[in-house]
């Protein structure tokens, strides 16, 4: 349902559907796609401003697998940085701003990374 950009470039491809498979010709190679070892990305969220000052602190990811190095920045500025080994809620220290964004670095899926003012916000308590 969803279409995916990525800077790979390839010069051709088959997909094998008897085995739901799609092999790519790459630097000279055949290649199966997501066959070989994950590749690292870097996601950073838009900012998100507020009409007034606000602290988040606390910071949960859920993700296929870690580690997961997470930067927080509050008024454009780097907040804190963390590396993440499980999706348990991680404390942040309490300073406030009027915009905050996160950026992801990893290998893994992530299926969600949030910051809130609680750690109730975060687990949906």
């Amino acid at each position: 349902g969803t279409f995916t950009l990525h800077d790979i470039h390839a010069l051709g491809g088959y997909t094998d559907l008897l085995n739901d498979t799609l092999y790519l010709s790459h630097d000279g190679n055949v290649v199966k796609w997501d066959g070989g070892a994950k590749i690292p990305y870097v996601w950073r969220s838009k900012r998100f401003p507020f009409p007034q000052e606000i602290g988040f602190s606390c910071l949960r990811v859920e993700a296929e697998d870690y580690p997961i190095d997470v930067d927080i920045y509050r008024d454009e500025a780097l907040h804190d940085q963390v590396t993440l080994t499980d999706n348990r809620v991680v404390r942040l220290p309490s300073e406030r701003g009027r915009s905050w964004e996160i950026e992801l670095r990893g290998t893994g899926q992530v299926f969600s990374a949030g910051i809130a003012q609680s750690p109730v916000e975060l687990t949906g308590g």
